[in-house]
């Protein structure tokens, strides 16, 4: 449930200080406990306004270039909370003005919630409370509501390139804006909400020319609304004209004894031509303007020292690209089939002091640590992209941004309570969680309560996503080096780097094909590179794509997933890693070749009759501070006598891995009889936080090829190196784990908790 501290409360405004004034105290009387208020100073031309803000005791930011998409832009970079309501320093609150506005946001579907804008208190007319209605369709927009009184989901708004700076108050365009945000919400398949119960007084403050002067500039926002419409989507903006154009004929020769409100309609009229052209040639970014002539910037010779300023207000108008981004072909073999794909799931479970994470009633606040995760999201992009094909399969698919993430889906809570017992892990591998949803970003998060009190936190990702060391930056921002009180808030650079969707797959293709111009300038060098890969290969993996629905539609009609996600269990142990990095040295290895040759050493004591073992050991060629690289590795066969001991194993193995790392790429030599395969990552000695719950211990859990008999993986954190291991039936689980940590320090740690 949405409650006060959830919330930002974001009023733009200019040159109003008194206004200002009274909108404040009634924001203040009228609003939940624990709204944040936040002031947006539009280039006032003095400090008056910040001045009332700091009175007031709200928190005020200013921008010197004005506008009110640039303000709105600025509060919703400098919000803090998932949610933003915006008003006017005209409007003044009602009594329980945002109860119903927030109650529909339990419904993760809707991305917003508009209102009633009363004139006056005395209009007991605008007063009759209707049904809450529902919007879903993108023309529906031009009727969802007012910019006095809406408010959103932050992260959907910041998703869509946030309030497009070249329209509404302020600027040429001087309308429309909110009519333009809610039809882009709509476009991308969420829902808005009028709910008349969510309503405030607004205060009528043109006359006569000013009137005019006003809807002239809504016609002028209009449009260019219409124009965008009609280079996105030609029917909807097609439409979009014509129903504007109509609705402001008829209320014309409605009002044409009126003279004020015809002369406004036929104002709004001659705007809406004017806009239309005026827009004509103007580039977008995504779906918003380009804000290629910014008003000039008016500052302040002496601003109040406690005031916030926003130097790039148009950078932070969050009006970010659109990307895409190709996978290559080696990533795209974690596709090819659904029984692939469910394998290929790797997942990390980090155990942290519950204490923290719950609430006032002792259960886990779902609601915070949700919002600890989307604030997350933001600093890993990948966590905010999801896979779409391109037409007809013409090239690898592509990562794209999402304008929204539905936290639901990704942030899950178990039921129940588990025991905290290594031996007993099965809730906390993530093979008994749904299968990822392909249609979203490949990862999700699972909260575990333990009967200790601790929490385990269970990450999923899928390896096309990243490899092990891609996904522990990951693990580095979702578990910082100190407590974290507040989520973390993205700005602009955030969602620069994120950017917005394409519109659709032709657009993929387009932006795909303009990264790899760039890399290629010139015809010689481009078709140097096509031809790196023979026709024949193309062609081959074109008809895998167009097959591979085929393929999927007969693995689901019978249990190959199911079949090869079970008969497999998994356990964790740790061992003292100051310990383990000596006995390693001792006998002339590393941590990880010792993990590698204690696998090898266990594996071989239950196997009768092969006089060799053998195992996959993946080695990383990323280079140090690469943050960005998806997957790196290559692969070594490692292959040692079974009769050997664990001391003659190292070296073997330390010498085969030097091979392979010398030599910059996998050597896998002789037979598939390998057994599986093991590894060490590391992630460091500083204690982690998620939040401010401190992490006391991180296990992995790889994703691996469902033939394979044996999984090993060590992650060295603080002081403690965590040995998992999944084996399937046919080896003895807990008798290869007393295996290995022998061969690490001869008995587990058992740490307090």
């Amino acid at each position: 449930m949405i409650r006060g501290e959830d919330v930002t409360l974001i009023v733009c405004t200019r040159e109003r200080p008194e206004m200002l004034r009274d909108a404040l105290a009634s924001f203040l009387e009228h609003s939940p406990e624990g709204l944040e208020i936040l002031v947006v100073d539009s280039a006032s031309t003095t400090s008056k306004t910040l001045e009332v803000a700091d009175e007031a005791g709200v928190r005020a930011v200013r921008t010197d270039i004005k506008g009110l998409s640039i303000a709105r832009n600025v509060g919703l970079a400098t919000a803090r909370r998932p949610i933003v309501v915006y008003s006017d320093d005209d409007c003044r609150a009602l009594p329980g003005w945002l109860d119903a506005a927030l109650a529909h946001f339990d419904d993760e579907r809707v991305a917003a919630v508009t209102g009633a804008m009363l004139h006056e208190a005395s209009d007991t007319a605008a007063r009759q409370v209707r049904s809450p209605k529902r919007y879903t369709k993108t023309l529906e927009g031009l009727d969802a509501g007012h910019g006095a009184v809406m408010a959103f989901r932050r992260d959907v708004v910041e998703g869509l390139g946030g309030f497009d700076p070249v329209m509404g108050a302020g600027r040429y365009l001087a309308g429309a804006e909110d009519l333009d945000i809610f039809c882009r919400i709509l476009d991308d398949g969420r829902a808005i909400v009028y709910d008349a119960e969510f309503a405030i007084d607004h205060a009528h403050t043109r006359e006569d020319d000013a009137y005019t002067v006003l809807h002239r500039g809504y016609g002028l926002g209009l449009g260019a609304l219409a124009d965008k419409w009609l280079r996105l989507r030609p029917t909807v903006g097609l439409m979009m004209s014509a129903v504007i154009v109509k609705r402001t004929v008829v209320r014309a020769v409605r009002n044409r004894s009126n003279v004020r409100r015809r002369d406004a309609d036929l104002a709004l009229l001659g705007g809406f031509w004017s806009g239309l052209f005026a827009t004509a040639g103007m580039r977008r970014a995504g779906r918003v303007f380009v804000d290629a002539r910014p008003p000039q910037p008016i500052t302040l010779d002496s601003p109040p020292p406690s005031a916030e300023i926003v130097d790039d207000p148009i950078r932070g108008g969050l009006a970010a690209s659109a990307k895409a981004e190709l996978i290559s072909s080696l990533d795209e073999k974690y596709l090819v089939n659904d029984v692939v794909f469910a394998a290929m799931c790797a997942a990390g479970t980090m155990i942290v002091d519950g204490a923290s994470l719950r609430g006032a009633d002792g259960g886990l606040d779902r609601t915070a640590i949700r919002r600890l995760f989307e604030g997350a999201s933001w600093f890993a992009p990948a966590l905010r992209q999801r896979l779409v094909s391109t037409p007809l399969g013409v090239t690898t698919p592509a990562w794209v941004p999402v304008s929204h993430l539905d936290m639901s889906r990704h942030v899950r809570f178990a039921d129940g309570i588990v025991a905290d017992d290594p031996e007993l892990v099965d809730a906390l591998t993530g093979r008994s969680s749904p299968p990822l949803d392909r249609s979203r970003p490949l990862w999700d998060a699972e909260f575990v309560e333990l009967d200790s009190g601790r929490v385990a936190i269970v990450f999923r990702y899928h390896h096309v996503v990243g490899d092990a060391l891609f996904g522990l930056r990951i693990g580095d921002v979702l578990a910082g080096p100190t407590p974290l009180g507040e989520p973390l808030v993205p700005g602009p650079e955030e969602l620069r780097v994120l950017g917005v969707p394409p519109r659709g797959g032709i657009h993929v293709l387009w932006l795909a094909f303009a990264s790899w111009r760039a890399l290629h300038p010139s015809l010689p060098e481009m078709g140097a590179a096509y031809w790196r890969k023979s026709f024949r290969m193309r062609l081959r993996r074109w008809a895998g794509r167009a097959i591979r629905p085929v393929k999927n539609a007969r693995i689901r009609r019978s249990d190959a997933v199911a079949r090869a996600m079970t008969g497999r269990s998994s356990q964790y142990a740790v061992v003292d890693f100051a310990a383990a990095t000596k006995r390693a040295f001792r006998l002339g290895g590393t941590v990880n070749d010792l993990t590698v040759a204690a696998t090898l050493h266990g594996v071989a004591a239950q196997r009768v009759g092969p006089t060799t073992v053998s195992l996959l050991v993946p080695i990383s060629r990323r280079r140090a501070g690469d943050t960005t690289t998806r997957n790196d590795i290559s692969v070594v066969k490692v292959t040692v006598p079974a009769d050997a001991s664990l001391e003659e194993m190292v070296p073997l193995v330390r010498v085969q891995v030097q091979e392979a790392v010398d030599a910059g790429g996998s050597i896998v030599v002789g037979e598939a009889d390998w057994v599986g395969y093991a590894t060490y990552v590391t992630w460091g000695r500083d204690q982690r936080f998620v939040g401010t719950a401190s992490v006391e211990t991180v296990t992995g859990w790889p994703a691996g090829d469902p033939k394979d008999e044996v999984a090993v993986l060590a992650c060295s954190y603080r002081r403690d190196l965590v040995v998992s291991v999944t084996v399937g039936e046919g080896l003895d689980r807990r008798l290869l784990m007393s295996s290995i940590v022998d061969a690490f320090a001869g008995q587990p740690i058992l740490r307090d908790a």
